[in-house]
This record gives structure tokens, sequence and C-alpha cells, in this order.
């Protein structure tokens, strides 16, 4: 078996297993919620905050990785947007970018075991 066959049957077999519940408890700051490699199953944020503002969802573990989402969500709105049955591929990590806060919520991800590259076979 290929090494692309085996990472992307990784990923198959992650898709198909619960999520990990990351929990987002007001929150005014910017946060990793996950370190690694993942499967992005979902997210239900709620902006308790006065004022509408702009979260962000990223690949990485700072303010400078690759956007997964962003939403700008009304005080007191809920982001929990649809996202694909298996997930999205997060290959650093999960980072939520929070201006002002507080956010309530929570995010939901799978680990996903494998060597960097292999991905691409």
């Amino acid at each position: 078996m290929s090494r692309h066959h085996e990472w992307t049957g990784r990923f198959a077999e992650a898709s198909g297993l619960p999520a990990d519940n990351q929990p987002v408890q007001a929150l005014t700051a910017n946060k990793i919620m996950f370190s690694g490699r993942c499967l992005l199953k979902g997210w239900h944020l709620v902006n308790q905050n006065a004022s509408s503002q702009t979260l962000q969802l990223l690949d990485g573990l700072d303010a400078n990785g690759t956007p997964i989402g962003t939403a700008v969500v009304a005080a007191n709105g809920l982001w929990q947007p649809a996202i694909p049955d298996a997930g999205i591929v997060c290959e650093i990590g999960v980072f939520l970018v929070i201006p002002a806060g507080p956010i309530n919520g929570s995010v939901w991800v799978t680990p996903v075991t494998g060597q960097a590259g292999e991905f691409e076979g």
C-alpha cells in the first residue's frame, strides 16, 4: 500500500470516530483549540458581547494560520456552520481568533496520527 493510500485511509478511519469536545468558556482572547493533525468536525460558538465581532478559525497554532472559516457574529449571535460529514482536515491544529469576547461554545475535533508529508504520496 502506498504512503498516500495509507494516509488517506487514516483520515477515512478517523472520519468515522467520535469527535473530542474542546470547550469554549467565556473566552476573551485567542486560543489554541487543538494542537496537531485532526479532522475538524464542527463548532458551535456564541458571541456574548454586546457588539458584533468577527470570529475566525485557522489551521495553525497562532493568528498566522490558514483560514478555515470566518464569520461576523451578531451580538448574542451563534456561529455554527454546516461542514462536510467527514470533517475538515487541519494539518497543524485549530486556532480560534477572538477580537474581544466573551465567546462560549464548543469546537469538535478528531485527532489523526501520521507523519508530516505523508498526505502527498
